[in-house]
C-alpha cells in the first residue's frame, strides 16, 4: 500500500472491545499547545480591581496560616512594590 494513494481501514470489534487501523499515505498532525507558555501577569501595570485586591490584604497583619493561602500572585506584587520604593524608579525602568 505505500506505492499507492488507496487509504486501508481496518476495524473490528468484540462486544465493547473495539479495534481500528488507518492506513494512508499522509498523516497531519497539528500541535495545538505551544512548546512553552510564558504568562504575561503585567506587574508593571496592574488592572485596578488587582490592585484594589491587594491593598484589602495587609501581609504585615496575617497569621502565617492565612498567609499560606494568599495567592502567589500579590505576595510577589507586594514585593515588587517594596522593591521599587527601595531603588531609584529610573533604575527599575530599565530592568523592565
Amino acid at each position: 500500500m505505500s506505492g499507492t494513494s488507496i487509504t486501508l481501514v481496518v476495524c473490528f470489534s468484540i462486544g465493547v472491545i473495539g479495534y481500528l487501523r488507518i492506513c494512508s499515505p499522509e498523516h497531519v498532525i497539528v500541535e495545538s499547545h505551544p512548546d512553552s507558555y510564558c504568562p504575561d501577569l503585567r506587574l508593571d501595570r496592574p488592572f485596578p480591581d488587582f490592585v484594589k485586591m491587594v491593598n484589602e490584604q495587609p501581609l504585615e497583619e496575617m497569621t502565617s496560616e492565612k498567609l499560606c493561602h494568599t495567592p502567589w500572585l500579590i505576595i510577589v506584587y507586594v514585593f515588587l512594590q517594596k522593591f521599587i520604593s527601595l531603588v531609584s524608579f529610573t533604575a527599575v525602568k530599565e530592568l523592565f
